[in-house]
């Protein structure tokens, strides 16, 4: 399911559930599109955890904050491979197109 029909589900908003996958705390997938995929199972084990569990306490928010970082860290290294790969494609296609 996309955010919006996900949003509906979890009675918010469209941004809220963008919030919670862009934290880390919701899993989705991003299509090509750009637009969110949310499994619906997950979705909902998310929201029962979300309405069981008590408030988080400031240590928990330190280890979500680091985990986070961790996590946009991973990405950069991903980032720069990626940019890593698309000088060599474009090198490879300078080649082709002087021969």
């Amino acid at each position: 399911m996309n955010a919006v029909e996900a949003a509906s589900r979890a009675s918010v908003r469209p941004s809220t559930v963008s919030r919670w996958v862009a934290s880390g705390r919701l899993p989705a997938d991003r299509l090509p599109t750009g637009e969110l995929q949310i499994d619906a199972a997950v979705l909902d084990e998310f929201l029962s955890r979300r309405t069981a569990a008590p408030r988080a306490a400031p240590v928990d928010a330190a280890i979500a904050l680091a985990a986070a970082q961790e996590r946009i860290r991973g990405l950069e290294a991903l980032v720069e491979e990626q940019k890593g790969w698309l000088r060599e494609s474009d090198l490879r296609l300078q080649l082709v197109l002087k021969a």
